[in-house]
C-alpha cells in the first residue's frame, strides 16, 4: 500500500485543484471554450513532462497511444469536465459535488468492473455499496 499512498495523494491533490478551478470558471464564458483552453495547458503540460514518463524503447509518439480506450478516455474526460461545470454554474456546493459524483460514478462502475473487467465481489465491497447509497442520499438531500 505504500507505493500507492504517493500516487493516491497525488490524484487526491490533482482533484482538488480541479475543482477549485471548475468552481471559479466564469459564467459568461461559452463551456466549450473553457475546455478548450483546460485541455490547451493540459496538453502542454503533459508534453512538457512526457520525456520523464518514457518506458525503455518507447517511441515518444505512437499508433498505440491513439486507440479506443483513447477515444473513451477523451469522451469520458469531456463530459466529467462539462457536467461538473454545469453543476457548479447551477449552485453545486464544491464540499459535496465531488464526494456525490464519486459515489455515483463508482456504483454506475460495480457492474462494469464485474460484467466486463472480471472484478470479484465480496460482502465488504457489497457493505461499500450500501454505504455510499446512504452517503449520495445524505450528501446530496437538502
Amino acid at each position: 500500500m505504500k507505493a500507492l499512498f504517493p500516487c493516491l495523494a497525488l490524484a487526491a491533490l490533482g482533484h482538488a485543484v480541479y475543482h477549485m478551478g471548475q468552481k471559479s470558471m466564469p459564467a459568461s464564458v461559452n463551456p466549450m471554450a473553457l475546455l478548450m483552453g483546460g485541455y490547451a495547458v493540459a496538453f502542454l503540460l503533459a508534453t512538457l513532462a512526457m520525456p520523464f514518463f518514457r518506458a525503455p524503447g518507447d517511441a515518444i509518439w505512437t499508433a498505440p497511444a491513439f486507440n479506443l480506450p483513447v477515444l473513451v478516455l477523451g469522451v469520458g474526460a469531456v463530459l466529467i469536465e462539462l457536467g461538473f461545470l454545469l453543476i457548479y454554474r447551477r449552485g453545486g456546493g464544491l464540499q459535496w459535488t465531488a464526494a456525490a459524483v464519486s459515489g455515483l460514478s463508482a456504483l454506475i462502475l460495480v457492474p462494469v468492473g464485474i460484467a466486463y473487467f472480471r472484478e470479484g465481489l465480496s460482502v465488504g465491497r457489497l457493505l461499500g455499496v450500501a454505504m455510499t447509497l446512504a452517503g449520495l442520499v445524505l450528501v446530496v438531500r437538502k
